[in-house]
């Protein structure tokens, strides 16, 4: 019988330092049933030329050169045009073991999921590696979620996480759903939208998936105002378990306040965030619903506590924290 095909999405935008170790990883699959979509997302350096001669080498890999529309406007342009049953994406700077599909489709159908996920390992330059889920390697069992089990879950982003990356997908999964393109955190905003379409969802915390940890990326670089969407994405959610899922409406809002909470430290001294942080500042330090407040992580209520006590002092031992941890 054979093996279903698997669409494979790779966004390429400045990557000709890693993309030829990415699409190798991609062609040598065991799982050979493969379409790889390279879509060059109008890349200034020579990622398209190397695009058009990995298509050269193989005749499964399918070649898109179109205008630059970031990350997800290449992600939704390989999604409308991808025709395998099940579909999986790969950043062109990352990685996959030579099993990854081979796994993640027997996982799939053993278990009867429309999706399934890997844990991922996060390569530094310096060689040291850590993994994405801090239960792994002390964890190594298989879990099986159903679709509530799975978007509750997410709320901690370590097992199913927030990254499309790490999975493979029924194409169904996908019909009317596409990623807000323009923006960041459009990860966050999108995949619990994608789990809610299944009523399976299998883990498997073998780490199979290579993110390699550059200083490139969007959310790595330095902070700005266009990443405090991340507070808007998240309260949106908040909002919208409130209606459909109230059951998880307090630990969906204690994850808004832990990452306003974030947010403060992280745009403290960056002048275009100042308005934006005062007004997320004046929030916490408002009414907030006991339950969500009562749902945090001990270090969070310590946090949230010193907040509404004094901003400045919020301040400054944050400061003097982050310091500590880096060594200075």
């Amino acid at each position: 019988m054979e093996q279903p095909l698997i669409s494979v999405i790779v966004p390429v935008y400045k990557a000709e330092s890693y993309l030829e170790r990415c699409v190798d990883s991609i062609r040598n699959q065991t799982y050979r049933n493969l379409e790889i979509l390279l879509v060059e997302d109008g890349s200034p350096d020579r990622s398209g030329e190397l695009c058009d001669r990995f298509a050269e080498q193989d005749s499964r890999i399918r070649v898109f050169h179109k205008e630059n529309g970031g990350q997800s406007s290449a992600r939704n342009f390989g999604l409308d045009r991808m025709t395998g049953e099940y579909v999986a994406f790969v950043d062109s700077d990352d990685w996959v073991e030579p099993d990854t599909y081979l796994h993640l489709y027997g996982l799939i159908e053993g278990y009867h999921a429309q999706i399934a996920c890997c844990g991922t390992e996060k390569d530094f330059p310096d060689g040291t590696i850590s993994y994405f889920n801090p239960h792994y390697p002390q964890e190594t069992d298989i879990k099986v979620f159903d679709r509530k089990e799975a978007l509750f879950e997410m709320f901690e982003n370590a097992r199913i996480t927030y990254s499309p990356c790490d999975k493979l997908y029924h194409r169904d999964v996908f019909i009317g759903l596409r990623m807000t393109e323009g923006q960041i955190y459009e990860d966050m905003e999108i995949l619990p939208k994608w789990v809610e379409r299944a009523e399976t969802v299998i883990y498997d915390p073998t780490p199979k998936y290579h993110y390699i940890m550059t200083e490139t990326s969007t959310i790595r670089g330095t902070y700005n105002l266009r990443r405090m969407r991340e507070v808007d994405v998240v309260f949106a959610r908040a909002e919208d378990y409130k209606v459909r899922y109230p059951e998880f409406y307090d630990e969906a809002m204690a994850r808004y306040i832990s990452t306003c909470l974030c947010v403060i430290s992280l745009s403290r001294g960056v002048e275009e965030c100042s308005a934006r942080r005062k007004e997320i500042i004046k929030q916490l330090r408002g009414d907030l619903p006991a339950s969500s407040v009562a749902a945090l992580r001990k270090t969070e209520k310590i946090r949230l506590a010193v907040l509404r006590l004094s901003p400045f002092v919020y301040d400054v031992l944050t400061s003097l924290l982050e310091r500590f941890k880096s060594g200075k």
